[in-house]
């Protein structure tokens, strides 16, 4: 046996496992950002709805000024 035909041998069985870390790797990086854009959506909401609050306040603030 020669070193290149166990080199080929070894590519040929490492393809299938960094095809596989190459899908993950892309998998978690997908859902990372998918998180990461949730996150910033889930605070843009709660600064919206304190937002409103304060403006609420401040509308029922000066309602009930004398």
């Amino acid at each position: 046996m020669s070193f290149g035909s166990q080199f080929g041998n070894l590519q040929s069985k490492m393809f299938p496992v960094y095809f596989s870390l190459v899908v993950a790797c892309c998998a978690v990086s997908l859902a990372s950002f998918e998180l990461r854009s949730a996150f910033i959506a889930t605070n843009f909401e709660v600064a919206t709805a304190v937002a409103k609050i304060l403006n609420y306040a401040t509308v029922v603030a000066k309602l009930l000024r004398p």
